[in-house]
């Protein structure tokens, strides 16, 4: 009974620090890897400002999306902000540069908007490959921390709620069963 008042306890002085300004998610795919793959839990914050290289969860078509912000661009007065999955086919096309996200800002540094957008330069040779361009209002926040194999924890527990449930019932049946048999012994012993 104690241990679940301090958990208790610590979840509201959680709450009551920060809010409900952290939201965690489970990893579906390995579109991020090495950084985190599936069955990993990450952790989101939103942030008054994106940088390049940051990993940032977006609502890209009603489909959520976790990959790294590789280019910011401007055009007619609305900014777009450029991702690319760290595990993902590079936006040459090639594979030589995966998981080297540098080399993705990079390139894509000096291109316009229209260029990454038509994926094609003026003479029509292909620029962008597996780039997804969303704006500020579809980003709900940066990736803050990761936790390893904590999504597949709690899928299972997700899952299977009915038999958490019926567990933390018999072990709080046997506890309060022995902590009766507890007290009965002791009151005998004060009596005799």
């Amino acid at each position: 009974n104690i241990v679940v008042a301090i958990c208790i306890m610590l979840a509201v002085c959680l709450i009551l620090a920060y809010g409900f300004k952290f939201r965690p998610y489970n990893v579906l795919s390995n579109s991020q890897a090495p950084y985190f793959t599936t069955g990993d839990m990450f952790i989101v914050k939103a942030q008054d400002s994106y940088e390049l290289g940051d990993i940032i969860k977006f609502d890209l078509n009603g489909t959520p999306t976790t990959h790294r912000l590789v280019a910011i661009k401007e055009y007619q007065g609305t900014t777009y902000y450029i991702c690319h999955g760290d595990n993902n086919q590079n936006t040459d096309g090639s594979y030589d540069h995966i998981g080297d996200y540098q080399w993705e800002i990079d390139r894509l540094a000096d291109m316009t908007y229209e260029e990454i957008l038509n994926g094609k330069d003026e003479s029509g040779h292909k620029l962008v490959n597996h780039v997804q361009i969303v704006i500020e209002a579809d980003i709900e926040g940066k990736v803050v921390a990761t936790l390893n194999n904590w999504g597949s924890y709690f899928s299972f527990i997700n899952d299977h709620k009915l038999l958490i449930i019926a567990i933390i019932l018999s072990i709080w049946c046997v506890s309060a069963t022995v902590q009766n048999e507890f007290d009965v012994r002791r009151t005998r012993r004060l009596f005799l």
